[in-house]
């Protein structure tokens, strides 16, 4: 319950939560909070799965690139190739 409190905070302290908020207005998804799960089947197989996650060394789930890392990474080359050309007189406006 207290994430969720500081998910809904109008001024966060905490990066990590602004983060998650950022990103979480792209996502079409919400976060409830369940007051008791003993004897809740989804709620039991929810924290078997989440202690069985804890216990692994390699994250298996691969979200994929951030379209924004790809934006900078072509941002970057074409800062890079632009410089080379400027520095050996190959630039042109044309």
């Amino acid at each position: 319950m207290s994430v969720l409190k500081l998910l809904e905070a109008v001024n966060d302290r905490f990066q990590l939560i602004r983060d998650i908020n950022t990103i979480l207005q792209n996502l079409n998804c919400s976060f409830h909070w369940v007051k008791a799960r003993l004897g809740t089947y989804g709620n039991e197989c929810a924290d078997f799965l989440a202690k069985e996650a804890t216990r692994k060394e390699d994250v298996d789930v691969s979200l994929g690139t951030p379209k924004s890392l790809v934006n900078l990474k072509i941002r970057n080359q074409i800062s890079k190739l632009w410089q080379l050309r400027w520095e050996m007189g190959t630039f042109s406006t044309v």
